[in-house]
């Protein structure tokens, strides 16, 4: 069946077509890893609740001994600590509970925490 020059296949994007941009994430899901990232650079998190999954954190910068991460099993890190099991700029795979700071963290010192795709 021949088309019609006056009848074009589409002239817009119809509603609900799963071809469009924020439709394809929805249907699809994230396309990588990890997903649904929090930024943290100060206070206090729980990973608890409406939170609960991240399980991958990425650190960059420096934590100093104001800042105490509790895991799930109710284990504690501080400071240096942390330094030693997060590498700088690399995720790693964890389950954090809460993380707090009794002081604003060092300039430039940030975590990232993510869900992971399973």
């Amino acid at each position: 069946m021949a088309r019609s020059q006056s009848q074009p296949y589409w002239t817009e994007a119809a509603a609900g077509n799963p071809a469009t941009e924020a439709n394809e994430f929805e249907r699809l899901g994230s396309p990588g890893k990890y997903y649904d990232p929090i930024k943290w650079t100060g206070g206090e998190l729980y990973l608890t609740g409406s939170e609960f999954g991240h399980g991958a954190v990425g650190r960059s910068g420096s934590l100093l001994n104001n800042v105490t991460i509790t895991f799930f099993n109710g284990t504690t890190a501080v400071g240096s600590e942390i330094d030693a099991v997060l590498v700088d700029k690399q995720i790693t795979e964890v389950a954090i509970k809460q993380i707090s700071a009794s002081a604003t963290p060092a300039p430039g010192s940030t975590l990232y925490f993510y869900k992971r795709q399973q």
